[in-house]
C-alpha cells in the first residue's frame, strides 16, 4: 500500500508521527467512529439511514479497483475481494433511498416477536 497514491495522501497526516503513535491516534480515531455510528444505528430514522448510507458509499467506493485494473489493464492486489462490495453498495444506497422517499418503507428488520 505504500506505492498507492490514495494510500498515501490519506495516510499523511500520520507520516511525521512515530509509529507507535500513530497506530495508536488510528485506533482511538477508528473507536471514535465505531462508537459514533452505532449510536446513530441505535436510533430510528434518519440517523439509521445516515449510517447505511455512509456504508453504502464507502462500499460503492471499493469499485475504485474495477476502474484501476481497466484503465491499466492489470490486476490489483484488491480487485477479486471487492468485487461484490460495489453491487451490494448500489443495493443498500436504493433501499436508504426509497426509506426516504417513504418513512413507512423501512429497511427489513428481524422479527423478535414471540
Amino acid at each position: 500500500m505504500y506505492d498507492d497514491p490514495m494510500m498515501v495522501r490519506a495516510l499523511a497526516p500520520f507520516a511525521e508521527l512515530s509509529p507507535r503513535h500513530a497506530a495508536y491516534l488510528t485506533f482511538q480515531l477508528m473507536m471514535l467512529l465505531a462508537f459514533a455510528m452505532t449510536l446513530a444505528f441505535a436510533r430510528p430514522g434518519k440517523p439509521r439511514l445516515a449510517v447505511l448510507g455512509l456504508v453504502a458509499a464507502t462500499l460503492v467506493g471499493e469499485a475504485h479497483h474495477v476502474i484501476r485494473a481497466v484503465a491499466t489493464l492489470q490486476t490489483n492486489s484488491g480487485l477479486f475481494t471487492s468485487l461484490p462490495m460495489p453491487l451490494f453498495g448500489v443495493y443498500l444506497l436504493t433501499r436508504v433511498r426509497a426509506a426516504l422517499r417513504d418513512p413507512r418503507r423501512t429497511l427489513p428488520q428481524k422479527d423478535t416477536s414471540p
